[in-house]
């Protein structure tokens, strides 16, 4: 359990841990739980071979990369990073038991029925099999793991999207339907009642998510570390993401004016758009070293 200022390890199962020690350390975020594969965690700690090891996630659910700190100030990095899957915490069981698919990716309608335990899709190259695991992974995150816009999510030619399902949660029956309507605000029901937010659904579903996607963090451009950093430092320091949207927007706004045909125009204004940058920039930079 990472929380402000330190780390309580539990080295078992729930209740029936059989060691637990809390440790003193920097955390920069909001409490979580999450459970890692104990040999795969001590791998990764010796594979990093450093003094220090810095931690950083965005989800419970989603992988975590463990980077080796060369020295005690936390500004030098190893050049090897490690990739970490977390594992279910146990005591604690939810299943999808039903998931019905209305104008979604490629499905005008699917029903789909999962038992407890593993389930595996099988099919030709596409047949939907990514559509129905994308579906529950919405339901868990309001995200797609594929695409940033949900255009993509609606079947061409359709208006919306609906995502309806039964979960079944330590023995008890909730249903959750999600409707996606790019362009207006998306809808949501627990239980056949509207809930007021969308985002009030989260945390009923829990997956853990690992696609060929999540090898970029480590294999990818340095824009997908870029990327993850930036989504790391939104859930510690939510004022970023204006700062990141007022950069983009100022950047959209120096391009559109360089690519005007009003010379005195651009004369004239460029070097405001360049001073906001500059400053909106440097801002970013200097959290993404912070990180």
């Amino acid at each position: 359990h990472f929380a402000h200022g330190e780390i309580n390890m539990r080295a078992g199962s729930g209740d029936d841990a059989q060691a637990n020690e809390v440790l003193e350390v920097d955390v920069d975020g909001d409490p979580i739980e999450i459970a890692f594969n104990p040999g795969y965690l001590l791998d990764g700690l010796h594979a990093i071979d450093a003094p220090k090891a810095r931690f950083s996630f965005t989800l419970a659910t989603k992988p975590v990369v463990i980077t080796g700190m060369t020295n005690n100030n936390n500004d030098t990095e190893a050049d090897y990073r490690y990739l970490l899957m977390p594992v279910r915490l146990t005591g604690w069981r939810m299943w999808v038991q039903t998931l019905q698919l209305n104008d979604f990716r490629s499905y005008k309608e699917a029903h789909v029925e999962f038992s407890p335990g593993v389930n595996v899709l099988v099919g030709s190259n596409g047949r939907g099999k990514t559509n129905i695991v994308e579906a529950i992974y919405y339901l868990a995150t309001l995200n797609s793991h594929r695409v940033a816009s949900e255009n993509s999510l609606v079947k061409f030619g359709a208006a919306s999207a609906v995502i309806r399902s039964k979960i079944n949660q330590d023995e008890r029956a909730l249903t959750i339907d999600i409707e996606i309507s790019p362009g207006k605000t998306n809808r949501a029901k627990l239980n056949r009642s509207p809930v007021p937010r969308v985002r009030d659904i989260l945390g009923i579903v829990r997956v853990i998510m690992f696609a060929p996607e999540d090898l970029a963090l480590v294999k990818g451009d340095p824009s997908e570390r870029r990327n993850f950093m930036d989504q790391t430092l939104i859930q510690r320091t939510p004022k970023f993401l204006g700062v990141k949207s007022d950069y983009e927007k100022v950047l959209r706004q120096r391009n559109a004016l360089l690519k005007s045909s009003n010379r005195e125009n651009i004369d004239s204004t460029l070097q405001v758009w360049n001073d906001q940058l500059a400053q909106l920039g440097a801002e970013i930079t200097y959290s993404r070293i912070q990180f």
